[in-house]
């Protein structure tokens, strides 16, 4: 969502350590989050204040008037069959895991620095090609039901 924009980690100054400890518990045992305002860089910022693994986090968000709006953006208006819906939501329900951070890296950051590296000692580095299939729209039900059958094959 286009709300939130950079996190930083909480840590008490001295004396503020029994204060953070009292609303870091408080806010995981309500599964709440803090809203509070502060001024970084002569900016006043919005936030949101919640625990990860044990640390307070604040979560820098957008003031409302900062959210773009959405009147000029162009979504075509279309009619789905329910038949369509309910196979994208089972296909959705079907894929649905666990979310782990740890599983996803920046490649392309590593694979930038393997050639800037690479050009650095003079070699020339080949570009994969990559082969696309964009899905024709006629095609959306029959790419669907073929995912679903694929994820049902998986599983068994």
């Amino acid at each position: 969502m286009s709300f939130l924009k950079k996190p930083y980690y909480l840590e008490p100054q001295k004396e503020g350590g029994k204060a953070y400890n009292l609303l870091r518990e408080a806010l995981k045992k309500t599964g709440k989050l803090g809203v509070a305002t502060f001024v970084m860089r002569q900016k006043e910022n919005l936030c949101l204040i919640g625990v990860y693994k044990n640390v307070m986090v604040l979560h820098v968000i957008r003031f409302d008037d900062e959210i773009r709006d959405t009147k000029g953006i162009k979504v075509p208006k279309t009619k789905n069959v329910a038949k369509e819906i309910a196979m994208a939501e089972s296909l959705i329900e079907n894929y649905t895991t666990t979310f782990n951070f740890t599983k996803y890296k920046d490649i392309y950051n590593s694979q930038l620095l393997k050639i800037i590296e690479s050009k650095a000692t003079g070699k020339t580095i080949k570009s994969e090609k990559v082969e696309t299939e964009p899905t024709a729209a006629k095609d959306l039900m029959a790419k669907l039901k073929a995912s679903l059958e694929q994820k049902k094959k998986k599983a068994s």
